[in-house]
């Protein structure tokens, strides 16, 4: 089996411990690690998080842990500025403005009703040739400021 960098990144969010079970084998607690597209227009609520910096590219991402409507728990990534802007000011309102590396229990769930949003759109790229772009929102309450 081959392991990817993605497969590793993936690895490193979640909460591998070991728990014996019976004795005779170990399983590796933690949330499954989908795709944000995965809960595109669906409800859930995160009710943890981390920041991180990218070991390849530099830059700043964002895991969640996330509910589902169904009960079960799972967990994605961000590294866009969208999710960004909408979570770095709740994080500085709890005190937690620039932790980076470590998991923060939110104090209340924060419930994203439609899920995820993606706005797709054509950018130019390094070279000025148009290409298909997204960024990706979390959905709120739909209301004004």
């Amino acid at each position: 089996m081959t392991t990817t960098k993605a497969d590793k990144t993936a690895a490193a969010a979640v909460n591998v411990t070991v728990e014996t079970e019976d004795g005779n084998s170990v399983m590796l607690l933690g949330a499954d690690v989908i795709d944000k597209t995965e809960v595109e227009g669906k409800p859930f609520d995160i009710v943890a998080l981390k920041n991180e910096v990218s070991a390849t590219s530099g830059a700043l991402g964002v895991w969640f842990e996330v509910e589902l409507e169904d009960g079960t728990t799972a967990t994605f990534n961000d590294y866009g500025k969208g999710m960004r802007a909408q979570i770095d000011p709740y994080l500085e309102s709890i005190g937690k403005a620039g932790v980076l590396d470590e998991w923060i229990d939110l104090p209340k769930p924060i419930h994203c009703p439609r899920g995820v949003r993606i706005s797709r759109y054509e950018a130019p790229d390094s070279r000025g040739k148009m290409v298909p772009a997204k960024t990706a929102y979390l959905t709120t309450s739909g209301g004004r400021k």
